[in-house]
């Protein structure tokens, strides 16, 4: 436990040490440690001995640092030792003071010298006599490990891509000094190939690579020097001219050449990336021919994207050519989407991969998707057994202007572990980078929530992955997360969007929150909330594009705001206490649409609604009278069932008198 983890298990339990007054017998410090207090600084522990007589006749040394020390004893010969040696070993780097789990930021010239002004070193050091017999010897004992041969390793090695003595870069990422130790490991099964960061980084390129071959439109993929990075077929094939390019470049790879050999409209690819923004242009002329272009921001200010479609055809009109042009982006944007969703996952598993071994329990299950980038709404009803139903709605409405989304929804459900997860991701910005990051950020959240990685973990890998904005200083896609079990139990984890908003019995409910912030990342910080679901609460998620809706209009200066949302919520609910996920969702959507100057959404507008609900059963009795005896069973049946009830079919006969005969 680090003294972080007592600090909150503290605030958890609300005690404040500062206000508890210590009793007669609450004495904490059995002795003072006088000039052992310096201990925790690499040396002092010598210094302190060095008054002792038996000190003048030992060689005295220090090694900090786990590694450093396992290096000094190794292959120690007993012949080497001629005199006693005392040595001081801590197993931090520098000493305890630069401990992995503090959290005083001072400088480490600023915590020594702290700890030295608050060190007593009197008339008794080096003169005391030990209370306690501490001695202890240790006899070697011999370790069993397993060997193998050269060609064993060198076969494991080239299955994480390690063909030559160059490519063991040694970098430690997996846990393990060298490349060979690594091996070693994967050899007894105590490691796995995806803990290896440059294996996975590699394979995530070559995946993507191979999914921008399959895009059927040209594709490149330049550097900031405007070289080409990447290409598909397509590409190559509609700007290849042999008399241009047979003499300078070669026909089966065109990486490094300069994209401005090969297109005229590279003006474009720099202002991407001059201004980190994405940029879309119709009817682009390039000799006799119209192209379409999107150009998308890879990496800030260091590789740029482009989607290039031939849209020439001097018979088509205007409004065809925009409609066909329209109607190729959707199509191409699709696999830029699978590129990022591919790339978030291979992130995830490549971060994840070390504590793969630490997880309490592993699951393999089904999944589906609530939402699809390119449609407007979905919903569904998630029912495993249990009291509750978890019912999901959503809506969302683009940009104006933009042609897909910049927020992305994701739920999955896990039947065998009785859980249900939604996640709402709003990209910066909007249009094609933003529905790339936000995609990518869903895949490595729901990743690392359904298999319990440590969140702060999980929270820095993701914002690793994605870059800041300069400007207003936030990670490139935000996130909200809701992890219900259908017990009761909902835990909501958010980064920058809009807080989450409960409501229960018609009434809007404040929730406490745990602010978990990264020393990594001192400007971002994660809000955890956790809260025991009741019927007929609702959990609503939005993205800044309802809270903001309108901003700039005269009416709403400031936007809409989340209490304005949670008003129109609590109003909608009050005219219909029963009202579906579905219609809540799309009413939010609709009314924030109408805050928007001219109704043109001026930013992403997404809804996520989750109504725990009681199920709502239906029978249907079909058919006519058949069996006589059977009418008293039916109709106990009818009369005590908990739901609705539907009877349709031949009505019995009647008599003259209008009486069933």
């Amino acid at each position: 436990m680090s003294f972080s983890d007592l600090r909150q298990w503290l605030k958890d339990e609300d005690i404040d040490p500062a206000t508890i007054k210590p009793g007669v017998f609450d004495v904490f410090t059995p002795e003072k440690a006088k000039e052992g207090t310096a201990y925790p600084i690499e040396g002092r522990m010598i210094e302190t001995l060095k008054p002792y007589p038996a000190a003048a006749k030992a060689y005295m040394m220090q090694i900090t640092g786990i590694y450093n020390i396992e290096r000094e004893l190794d292959n120690l010969q007993d012949t080497a030792v001629s005199r006693p040696v005392f040595i001081e070993c801590l197993a931090c780097d520098g000493g305890c003071v630069n401990g992995p789990c503090t959290t005083n930021k001072k400088s480490g010239l600023t915590k020594r010298l702290e700890i030295l002004r608050q060190t007593e070193f009197d008339e008794q050091a080096g003169k005391r006599t030990p209370l306690y017999n501490i001695n202890l010897s240790y006899k070697p004992e011999e370790l069993n490990c397993t060997e193998f041969s050269e060609a064993d390793i060198k076969k494991v090695l080239t299955k994480i891509g390690k063909y030559t003595q160059e490519d063991e870069l040694n970098c430690g990422g997996c846990g393990y000094d060298t490349c060979r130790n690594f091996a070693h490991a994967l050899l007894e099964g105590k490691a796995e190939p995806e803990m290896c960061v440059s294996h996975m980084k590699h394979q995530a390129q070559r995946k993507a690579n191979a999914l921008i071959r399959c895009i059927p439109s040209p594709i490149v993929i330049a550097d900031s020097k405007l070289s080409i990075v990447e290409y598909n077929d397509q590409f190559r094939d509609a700007f290849w001219n042999d008399e241009e390019h047979g003499e300078i470049y070669d026909y089966n790879n065109l990486r490094g050449a300069n994209l401005r050999d090969f297109v005229n409209f590279t003006n474009l690819f720099s202002a991407s990336l001059d201004l980190e923004q994405d940029i879309h242009r119709e009817h682009v002329r390039q000799d006799d021919r119209l192209f379409d272009v999107v150009v998308f921001n890879i990496d800030k200010k260091q590789s740029v994207g482009g989607i290039i479609e031939d849209v020439t055809n001097v018979e088509m009109h205007k409004e065809q050519i925009a409609a066909k042009a329209k109607e190729v982006i959707h199509k191409n944007l699709a696999t830029v989407q699978q590129i990022a969703c591919t790339l978030g996952e291979h992130i995830r598993d490549r971060s994840a991969a070390p504590f793969h071994r630490q997880r309490l329990f592993h699951r393999r299950t089904g999944k589906f998707r609530l939402e699809n980038p390119y449609q407007l709404q979905q919903t569904r009803v998630l029912n495993m057994s249990r009291p509750f139903f978890i019912e999901i709605g959503t809506a969302q409405q683009q940009k104006y202007g933009e042609d897909c989304y910049g927020d992305t929804i994701y739920s999955k459900k896990i039947p065998e572990e009785q859980r249900i997860i939604s996640i709402l991701s709003d990209g910066l910005g909007s249009g094609v980078k933003a529905n790339i990051l936000s995609s990518m950020t869903t895949r490595m959240a729901m990743k690392f929530v359904e298999s319990n990685m440590e969140l702060l973990r999980s929270s820095e890998v993701m914002m690793d992955a994605l870059p800041i904005c300069q400007i207003r200083k936030i990670s490139y896609a935000t996130f909200s997360i809701v992890d219900s079990e259908l017990e009761g139990k909902t835990r909501i984890f958010e980064m920058d969007n809009p807080s989450f908003m409960l409501i229960r019995d018609g009434k809007a409910v404040n929730v406490r929150y745990r602010e978990l912030s990264s020393p990594k990342w001192k400007d971002r910080t994660i809000n955890i909330s956790q809260i025991t679901n009741q019927e007929e609460d609702r959990i609503i998620l939005i993205s800044d594009g309802v809270s903001q809706a309108g901003l700039g209009n005269p009416k709403y200066p400031l936007g809409w705001q989340r209490q304005g949302c949670l008003n129109f919520a609590l109003e909608q609910i009050r005219k219909n206490p029963k009202i579906s996920a579905y219609d809540l969702a799309h009413a939010i959507v609709g009314e924030a649409l109408t805050k928007e100057i001219d109704g043109k959404a001026g930013d992403d507008i997404s809804c996520v609604v989750l109504y725990f609900r009681k199920p709502r059963q239906l029978l249907v009795l079909t058919g006519p009278p058949f069996d006589e005896d059977k009418d008293r069973e039916f109709a106990e049946l009818v009369s005590d069932y908990d739901g609705k009830v539907a009877v349709c079919g031949e009505p019995p006969p009647t008599s003259s008198n209008g009486n069933c005969a």
